[in-house]
């Protein structure tokens, strides 16, 4: 049984036999309640499963758990069907975006934590280079009037389109040239393994799990989240750069395969099998003991 802290007790009274809890976000501790609820809970879990190392490294150090019952399993994207269902140019096209320009996006939802004024400032760096640029920002939230205010204070604001909340992200990654990340911080970008699946090159912030899903030999892909100039040059190189866009899009494929939602969901079925083969020996040679 997978447990969050409120079936924990419930899963222990029950004698579940293998009880597991998940830990999704970088901000699972933020709460002092929240932390002392899972060391005392710790006892009755079997394993934690973290969605990447970062994670599992923080939830370690946080609540003292012990090393080897904290593994690390990712989150996983069903390939087969993410796929779009529109062109780049009718998806440009709805959004008023000149022919030929590039189209740098992120898809987000517009909170504080996803650095949008981050991207904002990024894209007013690259406009001070280059007018062929689109920005494409996908999801809603409660900081949108004040990015479209800063949009319009950085003098960028025709070149930025705020999508708002969008079912079709498949289409709108398709869309993209570049996708840029500039989260603060991350526990696992569902969104930055979507771009590689579709065939966008990516550059994120180094925060949190992305470099778990991300690799690049040149460095080129993760930067600071707090500066805008790296994040700019670094979007312009993949622009600019057919050889270096090709093989970050081959390699980026190649690497979002590892998350394919079949392949993450054997290998869990695998770990739950083992703990289960594990806890009946345990059970067995505990019977056996007091039988004798």
């Amino acid at each position: 049984m997978a447990c969050p802290r409120s079936a924990a007790a419930a899963a222990r009274l029950a004698d579940v036999p293998v009880r597991i809890s998940t830990v999704h976000d970088m901000d699972h501790w933020r709460l002092k309640r929240r932390l002392q609820t899972d060391k005392a809970l710790m006892r009755w879990r079997d394993e934690v499963f973290c969605v990447s190392e970062p994670v599992r490294q923080a939830y370690i150090e946080k609540t003292g758990c012990p090393p080897e019952m904290v593994r690390v399993m990712p989150n996983g994207l069903q390939l087969s069907g993410f796929k779009a269902s529109r062109s780049p140019d009718h998806v440009r096209t709805e959004f008023g975006i000149p022919d030929g320009n590039l189209v740098v996006g992120m898809v987000a939802n517009l909170v504080p934590i996803k650095n949008h004024r981050g991207f904002l400032d990024t894209a007013a760096r690259i406009c001070s280079e280059r007018n062929d640029v689109s920005f494409l920002l996908v999801g809603d939230g409660e900081l949108r009037r004040e990015l479209e205010e800063r949009a319009e204070e950085l003098g960028i604001r025709d070149s930025v389109v705020f999508a708002g909340a969008r079912r079709d992200v498949a289409d709108m990654l398709g869309a993209m040239d570049c996708f840029l990340l500039t989260s603060l911080r991350e526990a696992f970008s569902i969104a930055v393994l979507e771009s590689m699946t579709m065939g966008v090159p990516v550059v994120a912030t180094n925060q949190g799990g992305v470099s778990d899903i991300i690799r690049s030999a040149d460095g080129v892909l993760l930067v600071d989240p707090t500066d805008s100039q790296a994040m700019a040059s670094a979007v312009m190189r993949i622009l600019s750069d057919g050889d270096l866009r090709e093989t970050l899009i081959r390699n980026g494929r190649e690497r979002a395969h590892e998350f394919d939602m079949d392949r993450v969901a054997r290998n869990t079925v695998s770990v739950y099998r083992g703990l289960l083969a594990a806890k009946s020996r345990r059970r067995a040679a505990t019977r056996a003991a007091s039988s004798g």
